[in-house]
């Protein structure tokens, strides 16, 4: 049986798909912005080789846990990463690019194939969860043992 786990950032579904991948059941609850969270660590996309066109995911998201964990050093490179979010039209990859970014390589840059626009530019990237999650599942049988 899968151990069952409550996602409080469920959104369009990103962090549950990353739990998923890690063994989970999920269940997505809806979570309050700007929630504090005082012992807070960064996770960054391109420390899971996310990104696409040639540029590294600058995605920092904070997570908190109830375990110790240490969190992978943040990668990408700089001045070439792509970023997600508003309207996905900006400067920044008009320059870098050449165009502003298609929905294709928005998708690619997250791991994420089945979100809209809208949704992926408030999306946390699978690759996070599923991390968080595997490091659960051992402290779980950690504690087990």
């Amino acid at each position: 049986m899968k151990p069952r786990l409550l996602d409080l950032f469920s959104g369009a579904g990103g962090s549950a798909r990353g739990y998923q991948l890690a063994g989970f059941h999920v269940t997505g609850v809806d979570n309050v912005v700007g929630a504090p969270l005082p012992s807070a660590f960064v996770l960054c996309g391109a420390s899971f080789g996310l990104g696409a066109s040639g540029l590294d995911l600058n995605r920092h998201r904070k997570f908190e846990t109830s375990f110790p964990m240490l969190a992978p050093p943040c990668q990408h490179r700089p001045g070439l990463t792509i970023g997600v979010y508003g309207h996905g039209i900006n400067k920044w990859h008009r320059i870098k690019l050449g165009r502003n970014l298609r929905k294709a390589e928005m998708r690619e840059a997250m791991g994420i194939d089945w979100m809209t626009h809208a949704e992926l530019t408030q999306a946390i990237p699978p690759a996070y969860t599923q991390f968080i999650g595997e490091q659960l599942l051992a402290a779980l049988e950690e504690v087990a043992t």
